[in-house]
């Protein structure tokens, strides 16, 4: 059995107890049961803790009155004593000279308002922006109004000019507007209901003269005074209003009392006596009278579900009375209350993404189902996918940048569509009863798309092989799938998106290709490739080609070991069967032009190599070998290319079938191919390279 008592003890050592706990507990199952009693003990705790916070509250409200009645009351004498001593003094020296206090200046440059225009409510409304709703509660009118300067409790620094407004049930704080336009001089700040505040006098420092504090479970603000007499002055007057207030409700208690007793009052029908009686009677609930205050214990304690319980109570308690100022006093201090509570529950979803993951998605489903149901559905929706944001991008910064670009990609793709997924389910079980919001997320999700593409183009751009963006490609669609369990397609999107740079890839893949053709001419004799001393080697040719789709490539094999094709020929096949292949990969139909032109560029190009070799003198005697080897190039190699594609669209493909007409004009003598002013040449700048670093090169991460 787990002592309480032991946990309290000055030499209590966690680490020590936790090692002695597991050496006595000789199985798993005695393990859990002590972290089971220890569990029951913290949840006691915890609740002892708050029914002391509750406890306490009431009390500390009234003695924090008492505080500040009890030091009104010595300041006043301190006053006193003060104006006698100047007097004295001044006699003493026969002076007729009166001392400005210090900060006097800076306080008035802030603008006067005459005291009779700010007893208006409607002078209120003209100066102060954003305070109409003070106009909701009748009779309500301004006592008295003037200037202080915010101090950070924490810091004990100036923090901004305020402008107050004492009503005769509130406090209302504005902040001065520097660069206003207009009659309006102020922003409202804050509004105090003179029955849940506490106001308490601080004591002079050497940096901080003339303050008070204006205690709000569970806020404290301090404000400071001009001077000494305006700050007794405000403190006498909030306390006298405070007692003004709580008897003028008191007497409008006592008057509904009393017409139960007096039927002859304003000649009101017995009728109307009971139901005036049976709502003074609803009103005067001691759990109502006690919600104002239940409500700040509940939210200074993050008991959130029972602060929203007791708002819906109340409500639905209120709708069912006739509406009176009583009625009216009573909504107006729940709604505060549910305004702040809103503000807390906002908080909680602007936390960090690192806070988010502790606490995982359901403490985010939490607060907006919160949110929901105090009526703010559209705030909610936009705090959550903010707070899903900042959750993903966590994840994803989270990754390493090492290793190949696939391997980085691949592991991208999955965190995000992984984080994108769970926002989804998160998303359809907290707003689940809200299906407007969905159209919100969809668009939430379409940039949050767009911005994963883009990183992913940018490592693709960096990729040599086409073979490698065809891998990372698969990667990105295959996780992308993922989203259909949860009835989101994005397929097409990522093809959009994706387009320009997979036709950019495509593009570069084939200028390097040339240029690798180029260099190979470049060396070119025209002569039979001759395996004779290495039939291994002719054995994997054979092969390799018979891969292809060249059944018939043995039947070129003459001499024991000799190939009638050059070598420039067999690497071109090569390497236009590899760049199909890879680029069939990519295909999405909006890039079916770029692949055709891209695939009819390298037979133009290899067309033009055939004929400038015709054109050579020193090759003369080459011409009928020459010739075989375009044959082949037309009449053996395209067909396979051509099977490939339209096995691959559906379709022929005519830009492909009309090359084999080339062949008639290297059949002639002088002739040109149609292709002869440079294919595909024209599009995007050519790279160096060769067939086997188009093969074998293998970008890393950018």
């Amino acid at each position: 059995m787990i002592d309480r008592e032991h946990f309290v003890a000055d030499d209590f050592d966690a680490e020590e107890f936790a090692k002695s706990l597991s050496a006595s507990c000789e199985s798993d199952v005695e393990l859990q049961k002590q972290r089971r009693a220890i569990q029951s003990l913290i949840d006691d705790t915890s609740h002892s803790l708050k029914k002391n916070v509750y406890k306490n509250y009431t009390q500390f409200i009234e003695t924090s009155k008492e505080i500040s009645y009890l030091e009104s009351e010595m300041y006043q004498l301190s006053h006193l004593l003060t104006d006698q001593k100047k007097t004295l003094g001044a006699f003493s020296r026969l002076s007729l000279t009166d001392h400005k206090i210090q900060g006097s200046v800076a306080m008035d440059d802030l603008g006067d308002a005459s005291d009779d225009d700010e007893k208006n409510i409607t002078s209120v409304l003209e100066t102060v922006e954003g305070c109409s709703h003070i106009t909701e509660v009748p009779n309500r009118h301004c006592i008295q109004s003037g200037h202080f300067v915010e101090i950070n409790p924490a810091t004990q620094m100036e923090a901004r000019f305020v402008r107050a407004y004492l009503l005769n049930d509130s406090l209302l704080i504005a902040a001065h507007i520097k660069h206003r336009r207009g009659p309006v001089k102020y922003r409202f700040q804050a509004l105090f209901e003179l029955d849940s505040l506490a106001v308490v006098n601080v004591a002079d420092t050497s940096d901080i003269q003339n303050a008070f504090k204006v205690l709000m479970f569970p806020d404290t603000y301090m404000y400071q005074a001009e001077n000494a007499s305006a700050k007794i002055q405000w403190l006498d007057l909030i306390d006298k209003t405070k007692q003004h207030h709580k008897a003028k409700r008191d007497k409008q208690r006592k008057s509904l009392e009393s017409l139960s007793r007096h039927d002859s009052i304003h000649r009101r029908s017995e009728a109307a006596i009971d139901a005036a009686r049976q709502q003074a009677e609803l009103l005067e609930a001691d759990w109502l009278q006690d919600a104002p205050d239940d409500l700040d214990v509940f939210i200074a304690q993050r008991d959130f579900e029972g602060a929203l319980e007791l708002i819906e109570k109340t409500k639905t308690y209120l709708s069912g009375l006739t509406e009176n100022h009583a009625v009216r006093d009573i909504r107006n201090r729940i709604e505060h209350r549910s305004k702040h509570l809103a503000e807390v529950l906002v908080k909680e979803l602007r936390g960090s993404p690192v806070g988010s993951l502790r606490g995982g998605p359901r403490a985010a489903r939490k607060a907006v189902g919160l949110l929901l149901r105090l009526g703010r559905a559209a705030q909610a929706c936009n705090l959550f996918l903010k707070n899903r944001n900042k959750v993903m991008v966590h994840s994803q910064q989270q990754l390493k940048v090492e290793g190949s670009v696939v391997l980085y990609v691949a592991k991208l793709a999955s965190v995000f569509f992984d984080g994108l997924l769970e926002s989804v389910q998160e998303f359809q079980r907290a707003f689940a009863g809200n299906p407007d919001s969905s159209s919100a997320f969809v668009v939430w999700a379409d940039e949050q798309l767009r911005v994963f593409v883009d990183q992913f183009t940018r490592q693709l751009a960096n990729c040599k092989n086409l073979g490698t963006v065809a891998e990372c490609v698969e990667a990105a669609l295959k996780e992308c799938e993922k989203l259909c369990v949860a009835g989101l397609d994005f397929t097409y999107t990522m093809h959009k998106l994706m387009l320009e740079s997979l036709a950019d890839s495509i593009n570069e893949s084939r200028d390097r290709l040339i240029e690798a053709c180029r260099l190979k001419a470049a060396e070119e004799t025209w002569k039979p490739m001759d395996f004779r001393t290495d039939e291994k080697l002719l054995s994997t040719l054979v092969l390799e080609m018979n891969n292809i789709g060249i059944d018939d490539f043995s039947n070129l094999v003459f001499d024991g070991g000799k190939v009638d094709l050059s070598g420039t020929t067999v690497s071109f096949c090569k390497a236009t069967h590899s760049f199909v292949q890879e680029g069939l990969r990519l295909y999405i139909p909006e890039l079916y032009g770029v692949f055709i032109e891209s695939t009819s560029s390298l037979f133009q190009e290899q067309l033009i190599i055939i004929q400038d070799a015709l054109a050579e003198d020193q090759y003369l005697q080459e011409h009928p070998f020459i010739l075989k080897n375009a044959t082949f190039i037309l009449e053996t190699m395209l067909p396979v290319v051509e099977e490939t594609v339209q096995t691959a669209f559906g379709r022929a493909s005519p830009e492909l079938h009309d090359l084999h007409a080339e062949l008639e004009y290297l059949m002639e003598s002088g002739g040109e191919p149609s292709g002869a002013d440079g294919g595909g040449d024209d599009d995007a700048g050519i790279a160096e390279g060769t067939v086997e670093s188009e093969t074998d090169s293998d970008g890393e991460v950018v």
